[in-house]
């Protein structure tokens, strides 16, 4: 998944936190 802001999509940690 594209951890770039959807952070709430359960992806983990994201390039944003």
């Amino acid at each position: 998944k594209s951890s770039l802001m959807l952070h709430i999509d359960g992806s983990g940690p994201t390039a944003e936190d």
